[in-house]
């Protein structure tokens, strides 16, 4: 008897935004998502075991998430159709490897402070009688600031090996707020029986912000501190 499973998990769906093939954003269209751009997409690379597994960037559709919110911001909803970035088992190790990249940028004073990655949906089918052998799907995302560097990765991960199921649906990263971030995203799944089957199918991306002062607030906070100063230098005289 075969079970499909499906991953309970937080969907934050796009609400009517009009969504747009990852195969148009890495042919140099962009999106934006309330005050963040999301452009320079790129493809990285991908493998897999069979031509049959090997993934269409146009059934990965990305759509803008923006609730008005700061914390957490605005994101992007991504959904896979027709059974793209998934395989089933052919009893040795079947596989697909899918990674590409794109830039955040912040179009107004507020400062990206933290990337999160959730609303993690797997679609499992195995043999429900043996429980399962070993099945993985994993997104494992690299963040880096303009010049380059890494200010740390997050992962979710749906799997079953030995016949243990584990569920991380939710994973993020805190940084010092940055006003452009690039993102690499590594997106693998794989399974080592025969006939079993696991697909991604949602996820979602956010990034949180905080606003920065204005240059004249910034001055007036100056001026207090000066004035302090001298209040304090007068005393000590």
């Amino acid at each position: 008897m075969k079970k499909t499973l499906l991953t309970l998990a937080l969907a934050l769906l796009a609400g009517g935004a009009q969504a747009v093939p990852l195969s148009d954003l890495l042919g140099g269209q962009t999106i934006q998502a309330g005050d963040k751009k999301f452009d320079q997409w790129a493809f990285v690379f991908s493998g897999e075991s069979d031509a049959a597994f090997a993934v269409d960037p146009a059934d990965i559709e990305v759509s803008a998430l923006n609730d008005g919110g700061d914390d957490p911001g605005p994101g992007l909803q991504f959904s896979i159709e027709d059974g793209d970035l998934g395989v089933i088992g052919d009893g040795v190790f079947a596989y697909t490897d899918y990674s590409f990249s794109f830039r955040v940028t912040s179009l107004t004073g507020k400062l990206i402070k933290d990337v999160s990655m959730g609303g993690f949906f797997g679609s499992l089918d195995y043999d429900e009688e043996e429980g399962g052998e070993d099945l993985l799907a994993t997104i494992i995302e690299t963040v880096k600031d303009k010049d380059g560097k890494v200010l740390g990765t997050i992962e979710v991960t749906e799997s079953i090996l030995g016949g243990v199921e584990d569920y991380v649906g939710f994973d993020s990263l805190v940084f010092a707020p940055q006003s452009e971030i690039f993102v690499t995203k590594n997106i693998g799944v794989w399974s080592s029986a025969q006939g079993e089957a696991i697909y991604i199918t949602d996820f979602y991306q956010r990034y949180s912000q905080t606003s920065v002062p204005e240059p004249a607030t910034l001055g007036l906070l100056g001026l207090g501190l000066l004035g302090l100063g001298f209040a304090r230098a007068r005393r000590q005289g």
